[in-house]
């Protein structure tokens, strides 16, 4: 029961039961006069005087009376249980009435259990009380009448007539009806009551500790209330907010339009229902999902209620998982999907309007030797570092995306003339080149550019993608640090680019690689003491492939490394087999790829192939390319270290193509220095390739270096090189490339001479190459 239901009840059973003691001693008073004659019967008269029974009296009946009403007010006061209460005020007022009628002259008795039973009732308010209620007037009217014409010596009255008889039960039955009808008013006042109090006090309960703020106004807009949720959401207490506006909280984020369209809503639908900016107190704009409804109340006013919540933050974490589906967490430009999603609104944008669109796609140089020599944590400050760049080269409209890797792209609207987005490119190129300064280093990458442009490289976002990409992998081709515009030619190129790595994979898979055998000669004596093994692709449509055609994709595709393994696997089998069968060549070098090299496993897998064909160290020749070597020659120089510390030897391939250091050349652990093809083709016709052929000769003799000239192919070259000391080479002057069985087929013919046992080995030693079968990609 609420607080304020219970103190009214408590109210109206104190009345009555002021009203009960009251007129308790008025009722007795009246019997008595009554009774000593002063005042005429009502009813009916006692017979006699003054009556008396077995031992009775005045005093008796008014001690009796008197500690009846003491045990009333107690149960009034402190409220026992239902059952006990019921109980005694039932007998109570049995007592009660009889005690004064009794002892009073029979006086009273049709008033007194009334006033008993009326409080009693606004007291327990059920319907047992008014059960118990009716029954014991009945019961009180009839059993006198009953008890007198038994003869029983209580019954003091002397008129037993039936008219008396019948006024009695019309008394009882009366009294009966009443408190039927005082019960029943009470019972639906008492529920209406109970309904509205508990109403009004859920209402202000709900108003006042709902996390919700509300505001109330009135049909002005003033604000007649608020809850304590609206203080703690906004700041301002309710003095500051009663009698003011909801434009106290304004934050002009919305134009006069949005408000407009709130109150049409009103208006026409009698409620709003949004979400709206607002301003706290503090001056902090805050998001609030808000409801506004229209009410009419009983006085016939109109008010308006606003319940609202604030949405601040949860907003912020949609926004911030939104930011997060759409945008590269690493770098924080847009990810893959919403490039898309940008790319298809530019297309479509652009057909309508018959405008153009560019795409770029740009791929960092070197960035891998980032990763690899300063580890990821420097490639990824890196690559934030990059995509801050580029967006400073693009406008608002554009947009810069991460594919993923190294990979990024920009998305330029309205690009303009060709040379325009050339020049964007090249600034680009530019500005991605400039050294990035990150933890006191100073680093530098390249980027290589691919552009394809709307519509006429593609009609859709999916085609301008892979016709950039198609430019991007062509600028790569080209030199890197550049870029391309897309071209058809360029297309059936990536289309059999594809085309060959998914038949390199397979040719792994089915064994399609095989072996060919270059000689090489002691020029010296015109002998054999080695050959170069070059590798070879049998294709099952287009036979015999070129290393030329296929390395470089094996190198880009990562699927050089299963491949140089097996080289050196079946380089090791065949100078095993050689060796077993006690002819043939017994010194073999094998050209290693950068990836084999930096990998940091390439001496542990030469020692377990040692291991498995019983070879001795100085069987093997590692080649390396000069590129190779320098494009990280601090880890190039412990892995080369690693292979010496087995009795490998170690042969710098191509040199004077690449960018050797002479400083780093002297700190090199290496045997042999092999002249490239380029510069021997040269050396009869002109004076340049003479020169640069007489100086890697004399280098290699200063640093005590073997030399081998590769691809001599006239007698000139040959006498050139025999008259400037050169001892060792190899070309189609003496043999091409041979299969295996052609290479045992030309060696039973040329005798091989191994330069440890030649007679003149000590004349040559200086300049003199080592016995070598190199086996080469």
């Amino acid at each position: 029961m609420s607080h304020n239901l219970q103190k009214t009840r408590t109210h109206a059973d104190g009345i009555f039961a002021a009203l009960f003691a009251a007129l308790t001693p008025m009722v007795a008073g009246l019997a008595y006069y009554s009774t000593s004659g002063r005042i005429g019967a009502a009813v009916c008269s006692a017979g006699g005087g003054a009556p008396t029974v077995i031992g009775g009296g005045w005093l008796l009946a008014l001690l009796a009376a008197g500690l009846t009403t003491l045990g009333s007010a107690w149960v009034w006061k402190h409220r026992p249980g239902r059952r006990i209460g019921e109980i005694y005020n039932a007998v109570a007022s049995m007592v009660f009435a009889a005690l004064v009628m009794h002892y009073g002259g029979g006086h009273g008795e049709a008033h007194f259990p009334f006033f008993i039973f009326v409080s009693f009732l606004l007291y327990y308010r059920s319907w047992r009380p008014i059960a118990l209620a009716c029954a014991a007037i009945l019961v009180h009217h009839l059993a006198f009448f009953m008890l007198q014409r038994a003869g029983a010596p209580v019954v003091v009255f002397a008129c037993i007539d039936g008219a008396t008889l019948l006024s009695h039960i019309a008394a009882g039955l009366g009294q009966c009806v009443l408190l039927g009808y005082i019960a029943s008013r009470m019972e639906r006042s008492d529920i209406e009551l109970v309904r509205s109090l508990a109403a009004q006090e859920l209402a202000a309960s709900v108003f006042h500790n709902t996390i919700e703020g509300v505001i109330i106004t009135d049909d002005q807009g003033r604000i007649e209330s608020v809850n304590p949720a609206f203080t703690q959401i906004t700041g301002f207490s309710a003095e500051e907010a009663i009698g003011q506006t909801p434009r106290m909280l304004k934050s002009n984020h919305h134009d006069e339009a949005f408000y407009k369209d709130i109150w049409k809503s009103i208006a026409e639908n009698g409620s709003w229902k949004g979400e709206i900016w607002n301003r706290r107190k503090s001056g902090e704009v805050f998001l609030e999902s808000q409801t506004i409804q229209c009410v009419h109340s009983d006085d016939g006013h109109v008010r308006y209620v606003a319940v609202f919540n604030d949405i601040t933050e949860q907003w912020r974490k949609d926004q911030r998982i939104e930011h997060l589906a759409f945008h590269d967490s690493l770098t924080g430009a847009a990810n893959r999907a919403l490039l898309g999603e940008r790319l298809r609104q530019a297309v479509g944008a652009a057909a309508e309007s018959e405008g153009t669109l560019a795409v770029m796609m740009v791929d960092l140089d070197r960035f891998k030797n980032v990763n690899d020599s300063f580890g990821h944590d420097q490639g990824d400050e890196l690559l934030r570092a990059v995509a801050t760049r580029l967006q400073e080269i693009v406008r608002g409209t554009d947009t810069v995306a991460r594919l993923g890797g190294d990979e990024f792209v920009l998305l330029l609207r309205h690009p303009g003339a060709p040379e325009e987005i050339a020049a964007i490119a090249a600034r680009v190129i530019d500005t991605i080149g400039a050294p990035i300064e990150l933890a006191g280093l100073s680093l530098r990458v390249g980027a290589s550019v691919g552009i394809a442009i709307y519509p006429a490289d593609g009609a859709d976002a999916a085609s301008l993608l892979k016709s950039a990409d198609t430019a991007m992998y062509d600028a790569k081709a080209n030199g890197k640090g550049v870029f391309r515009f897309f071209s058809a030619a360029l297309t059936d190129r990536a289309q059999a680019r594809l085309h060959l790595e998914m038949d390199l994979r397979r040719a792994l898979e089915h064994g399609e690689f095989e072996l060919h055998y270059q000689p090489k000669l002691c020029l010296q004596f015109g002998t054999p003491h080695g050959a170069e093994v070059l590798v070879r692709w049998r294709h099952p449509e287009r036979g015999l492939v070129a290393p030329a055609e296929f390395i470089p994709l094996a190198e880009e595709t990562g699927l050089i490394e299963p491949l140089g393994d097996w080289v050196l696997e079946q380089a090791c089998r065949q100078l095993g087999a050689w060796r077993a069968a006690g002819d043939g060549l017994t010194v073999l070098a094998v050209n290693v790829s950068a990836v084999q090299l930096h990998k940091g496993t390439l001496a542990q897998t030469v020692a377990e192939l040692l291991a498995r064909y019983q070879l001795p160290g100085e069987a093997l020749e590692i080649e390396l390319t000069e590129s190779t070597v320098m494009s990280n020659p601090e880890q190039a120089i412990t892995s080369m270290h690693a292979i010496r510390a087995l009795g490998v030897k170690i042969a710098i391939d191509d040199f004077g193509t690449g960018h050797s250091s002479l400083a780093y050349l002297k700190r090199l652990p290496i045997d042999t220095l092999k002249i490239d093809r380029s510069f021997v083709v040269e050396a009869d016709r002109n004076e340049e390739g003479a020169v640069i052929c007489s100086s890697i000769l004399g280098l290699a003799r200063n640093l005590k270096l073997a030399v081998v000239a590769e691809g001599i192919e006239n007698a000139g070259q040959l006498a050139f090189l025999k008259k400037r000391g050169c001892t060792a080479g190899q070309g189609y002057h003496f043999s091409p490339p041979l299969p295996l069985h052609e290479l045992n087929a030309w060696l039973r013919v040329h005798e091989v001479r191994h330069c440890r046992n030649c007679a003149h080995r000590a004349a040559c030693a200086s300049t003199a190459a080592p016995e070598i079968l190199e086996v080469s990609l």
